[in-house]
């Protein structure tokens, strides 16, 4: 899960693994300045995306059980603003969760925010490192063995087809440009 929470003087996402209140400028992410959202003010705005993968038998999961248990959870803390993206309706169901349709989600969520309001990330599928092309191993050696300096991040989002293709990975940086509210 991650946790953002919009800058009060700017319109910038300022990306956190774990719940920050960020006042003027962005303070080092440390564990140190853990500020629960609730009461701040801010609106909280939940996008859970949730693939199952049933269209792909050797890739299956369960996650739409975490997405029901993460709804439930936001719903207790008194958000109000959540919006739930399974695949559990099939390749031909509406909104099925391709790079694209997530983008727009993402999009339409961080739109909602206003400075001073909380966005709420949970992914529950499945995430791959992309390795740099050209080859090469682009992992560090040592105490550092498994910090990755050149490959990106992915979340794993099916083709139209269902298919699982690296053409269909949504890579970390789009995912962070379409936070980025400045654009708006």
């Amino acid at each position: 899960m991650i946790l953002h929470q919009i800058a009060q003087d700017r319109d910038v996402v300022v990306p956190a693994m774990i719940v920050q209140r960020i006042r003027h400028v962005e303070p080092p992410i440390t564990d140190s300045i853990i500020v629960p959202f609730k009461g701040t003010g801010g609106n909280v705005v939940v996008l859970i995306v949730a693939l199952d993968y049933d269209y792909v038998p050797a890739a299956q999961l369960t996650c739409s059980r975490d997405a029901r248990t993460m709804y439930r959870i936001a719903e207790r803390a008194g958000v109000k603003d959540i919006t739930v993206l399974t695949d559990k309706q099939g390749v031909d169901g509406t909104n099925f969760p391709v790079r694209s349709v997530v983008l727009q989600h993402i999009r339409m969520a961080a739109g909602r925010c206003r400075p001073g309001d909380w966005f709420v990330w949970f992914w529950a599928g499945h995430g791959v490192t992309v390795r740099p092309r050209g080859g090469g191993d682009a992992r560090q050696q040592g105490e550092n063995a498994d910090v990755d300096t050149d490959g990106d991040q992915a979340f794993v989002t099916p083709d139209q087809k269902g298919a699982l293709t690296e053409r269909a990975l949504l890579m970390d940086d789009v995912f962070a440009t379409a936070l980025d509210l400045r654009g708006l």
